[in-house]
C-alpha cells in the first residue's frame, strides 16, 4: 500500500515491504507494522515492539500492549460514530470514520485538531492516501497512534463493500495530501466531543494496568 502523494506536499508515505507495512517520512523509516493476521498484529517504533489486537463481540475494543502490559485502549460502538483512544497519562485521541463518498479515517486530538487521515482512493487494487501535518518524528505516542490508525483502517477497508469508481473520486474532492475533516461532507454533523465518553468498568479495569508508553 503506497501513498501516491508528492513528497513536496506531504513527506509521509506508507509502503509494503516483505510483508510489513512501513511508515516513511522523507525516505526515513518511522515505524513498521505486521498486518498479516486478521484481528491482531505487531508494530515497531525504534527499539520498542507493541502488540495490537481486537477483543470483544464485533471487535468493539482494540488493545495495545507492550511486554504483555496494556498501553492504550481504543473503544467504539459502531464505525459510523467516533471512537476514543485512551492512554495512561489521560491523553485522548478521537477516530472519526466516514463511509461516503469515500472510506475515510480522520484522527484528531481531543480538542478537534487533526493529526492524520487515511482515505481509500480505490478498492481494487487498494490505494490509500495518508496525510499528516505532524513534524515531530520523535513523538513516539503520535507514531503509535498512526500505527493503530493503520491497523484499524486495514480492517475497515477489508469490510468496505463499495468499489470506488473514477467519477466518484473526482466528484468527491481533489486529493492534494492536505485532507481535512472539514472537507468531508459528513463532518459538519460530526463535531469532535471535548469530553471522553464514559467507558464500562471493564475498560477502566484494563486502563488501571496501563503503562506509560515512554517507559
Amino acid at each position: 500500500m503506497t501513498k501516491k502523494t508528492d513528497e513536496a506536499v506531504s513527506p509521509w508515505m506508507w509502503e509494503t515491504k516483505k510483508g510489513n507495512t512501513i511508515l516513511l517520512k522523507g525516505g526515513s523509516q518511522m515505524l513498521s507494522i505486521d498486518l498479516k493476521k486478521k484481528a491482531k498484529g505487531t508494530f515497531k517504533i525504534g527499539k520498542s515492539t507493541y502488540d495490537i489486537r481486537n477483543k470483544g463481540y464485533w471487535n468493539p475494543k482494540t488493545v495495545v500492549e507492550r511486554k504483555d502490559k496494556p498501553v492504550a485502549l481504543l473503544t467504539r460502538n459502531f464505525w459510523d460514530k467516533t471512537a476514543s483512544l485512551r492512554f495512561m497519562d489521560g491523553s485522548t485521541f478521537v477516530f472519526h470514520v466516514y463511509h461516503y463518498p469515500i472510506l475515510m479515517l480522520v484522527i484528531t486530538l481531543d480538542d478537534g485538531t487533526e493529526i492524520g487521515s487515511f482515505e481509500l482512493l480505490s478498492s481494487k487494487p487498494a490505494t490509500v492516501n495518508f496525510s499528516s501535518k505532524e513534524t515531530d518524528t520523535k513523538n513516539e505516542k503520535h507514531l503509535a497512534v498512526f500505527a493503530i490508525g493503520q491497523f484499524v483502517f486495514h480492517g475497515l477497508r477489508k469490510e468496505y463493500p463499495v468499489s470506488i469508481d473514477t467519477d466518484q473520486k473526482k466528484s468527491s474532492k481533489k486529493h492534494t495530501g492536505k485532507s481535512s475533516i472539514k472537507n468531508h461532507p459528513k463532518s459538519q454533523s460530526a463535531k469532535p466531543k471535548k469530553t471522553v465518553e464514559k467507558t464500562k468498568k471493564a475498560d477502566d479495569a484494563i486502563l488501571k494496568k496501563v503503562v506509560d508508553i515512554n517507559n
